[in-house]
């Protein structure tokens, strides 16, 4: 008796994605785990993985609102890690089932044949071929990034979104009185007689307020000399009239840098604040709320935060 649900490829026939298996959706993914309009069934209202989801109470979620594996708070001792502090998986002295033979990880080793590879004909004429995005086919070909954005290019977000985007938004969010003051974010003055682009400038009428986020920019004395960062602040001085302006300079040192670049589920570059990000903004929000009522007691103060001289 044949077993209808094995297909030439020794798989169940509704999980073959070469067979056409009735357990993906048109987009690639399992219907239950597609987010692109398939209804995936997995997911809560908050858009998580009900059984990971703390707010509905998933059964995968600890009282610290982490999943129970990869909490490492007293009471939970996360499961997924070794008594090295290194995920399990991952961990070379204790045989990480995660790890090829040569002690890589088994998705980006070329030599074992087991990286997750592009299947485009561009990436085919390279030898070390780009890692796919994870989860992510098109018309049944696993694709980089890259790939992706030339077959595909409906696929892919249209803007880049930098770390002072989201520095800003933090910013209003933690501090709605100060948004009717905002005069600008990322962009020049509207009617100032210069073309800088303050990261965040407040309004407050008796003074100014203007914010810059540095993230180690202004650290080399050879790359930005201390000459041309004083011709900028006159010159976005005399864009606001010469009234007192405040100057809250953000200057990651390299050890409490505030954002991680990592690389999304799709493949795209983004940011993700680092472990410093919150003490770093607590500081922040905390200064500038005694400088929305306080002017400065000369033309132009400094004040740095997170800098390292």
């Amino acid at each position: 008796m044949v077993n209808v649900y094995n297909c030439p490829h020794n798989l169940s026939k509704p999980y073959c994605r070469k067979c056409g298996g009735s357990a993906y959706c048109e987009h690639g993914t399992r219907k239950r785990d597609c987010r692109l309009g398939c209804g995936g069934g997995s997911f809560c209202e908050h858009n998580k993985r009900k059984e990971e989801c703390a707010a509905c109470g998933g059964s995968q979620s600890c009282l610290h609102g982490k999943l129970k594996k990869m909490c490492r708070e007293p009471g939970c001792g996360g499961s997924a890690y070794c008594s090295c502090g290194i995920r399990k998986q991952m961990c070379p002295e204790h045989g990480g089932s995660g790890l090829c033979v040569h002690k890589i990880n088994k998705r980006m080793c070329y030599e074992c044949g087991t990286a997750d590879t592009c299947e485009s004909e561009a990436c085919m004429f390279y030898p070390y071929k780009e890692r796919t995005i994870a989860h992510k086919t098109f018309e049944g070909r696993r694709l980089c990034y890259r790939c992706e954005g030339i077959l595909n290019p409906n696929a892919l977000r249209k803007f880049k979104v930098r770390r002072e985007h989201i520095f800003t938004e933090y910013v209003l969010d933690q501090l709605p009185e100060i948004n009717e003051y905002l005069v600008c974010t990322d962009k020049a003055i509207t009617d100032g007689c210069s073309q800088h682009r303050p990261d965040i400038m407040f309004d407050m009428l008796t003074h100014i307020i203007d914010v810059e986020f540095d993230e180690n920019g202004h650290s080399s004395k050879t790359k930005y000399p201390e000459v041309c960062q004083n011709k900028r602040t006159m010159s976005v001085f005399e864009s606001m009239a010469n009234r007192p302006m405040y100057i809250l300079r953000i200057n990651p040192d390299g050890v409490r840098k505030l954002y991680d670049g990592k690389v999304s589920a799709l493949g795209e570059p983004v940011w993700a604040p680092s472990i410093h990000f919150g003490n770093v903004m607590k500081d922040f929000c905390d200064q500038l709320k005694i400088m929305m009522t306080k002017i400065p007691d000369k033309e132009i103060k400094v004040v740095k935060i997170n800098f390292k001289e």
